[in-house]
């Protein structure tokens, strides 16, 4: 717990179930989140597909410098908005992300949030620019299907 001179610990949860605030995925990350009763922490979901998110064009891939943040498609499309993503991950000290299993995976969404990450991550290794640090990060993995393990070591290495 904090004392009055700190800031609040700052915690965001990504849930990237298509169905949105219909999933279990969400329900469970929703009671999670309002099982924390302590007042010094700030808490926020943002729900994926509640959001207009573009595919990432892999400029990655044309040139590493060309991949940067914020991202190029949130630059020039003033309808994505994956700029919440990435001001709330900067902004936030933990970082949750929920996901359902699809076919033994991670879902879509969550696989768009990845690729459109990587701007984040090569703002240091391709720009010398530190902007994701001192986080923890951590998964909500929900599925009635084979596909845990797999999906957990997958989000594992991303994170």
């Amino acid at each position: 717990m904090y004392n009055g001179n700190m800031a609040k610990l700052k915690l965001l949860g990504i849930h990237t179930s298509q169905r949105g605030k219909d999933s279990n995925t969400y329900y469970l990350m929703k009671l999670a989140f309002d099982s924390l009763k302590d007042n010094d922490i700030e808490k926020e979901i943002i729900v994926s597909s509640e959001l207009n998110l573009r595919p990432c064009d892999h400029h990655y891939s044309i040139n590493a410098k060309m991949c940067v943040n914020p991202c190029l498609i949130t630059q020039t499309d003033k309808e994505d908005e994956m700029k919440k993503i990435y001001d709330g991950i900067i902004a936030s000290d933990i970082v949750i992300f929920s996901t359902p299993i699809y076919w033994g995976n991670h879902s879509q969404l969550m696989q768009l949030i990845i690729e459109r990450l990587n701007s984040l991550e090569n703002e240091n290794s391709a720009h010398k620019r530190v902007v994701v640090k001192n986080k923890i990060g951590g998964l909500m993995i929900l599925g009635h299907e084979d596909g845990y393990q797999h999906t957990a070591g997958n989000l594992m290495n991303f994170l």
